[in-house]
């Protein structure tokens, strides 16, 4: 009895395994409405790939534009780095403006406090206080006879 019962159980069990692949095999050539498993991780890929694209672009693209920020930042310090400099030589040129100024009222003031005693002539005071002044120019200095000419 035993025999009996297996034989048909197997069979039975054979028949149920190989329905479902022959079924499955038989739908995978029409199209269903609803797709497969496997066709929507293909399509869910697809679109991450295509998403990763568009953030690398974009990335460039950002890349791109912080290059040249930095290009005119690195323009533009060159620039007060110049300016920085000039200025510095501007002010230079006006302390020796200063101190050729104080040192010809210095003068001055000497020669007038001689003519007081009697030691220079009125004339020369005159001359020296008459000198021509000099002019700051952003070539440097000159007189005003220099820059006539």
């Amino acid at each position: 009895m035993r025999t009996s019962v297996i034989g048909p159980a197997l069979c039975l069990t054979a028949l149920f395994l190989l329905t479902p692949h022959r079924v499955s095999g038989q739908s995978a050539n029409k199209p269903d409405s609803n797709p497969s498993g496997t066709e929507q991780m293909l399509r869910n890929i697809f679109s991450e790939v295509h998403l990763l694209r568009v953030e690398f672009l974009r990335a460039s693209a950002n890349t791109y534009r912080s290059q040249v920020v930095l290009n005119r930042i690195k323009v533009e310090q060159d620039q007060v780095a110049r300016l920085t400099r000039e200025v510095n030589d501007i002010q230079d040129k006006v302390a020796e403006t200063k101190a050729v100024q104080a040192k010809k009222k210095g003068r001055l003031e000497e020669l007038v406090k001689k003519k007081d005693a009697g030691m220079v002539s009125p004339e020369e005071v005159d001359a020296t206080a008459l000198e021509e002044p000099l002019i700051f120019y952003r070539g440097g200095f000159t007189t005003a006879r220099q820059r006539a000419e």
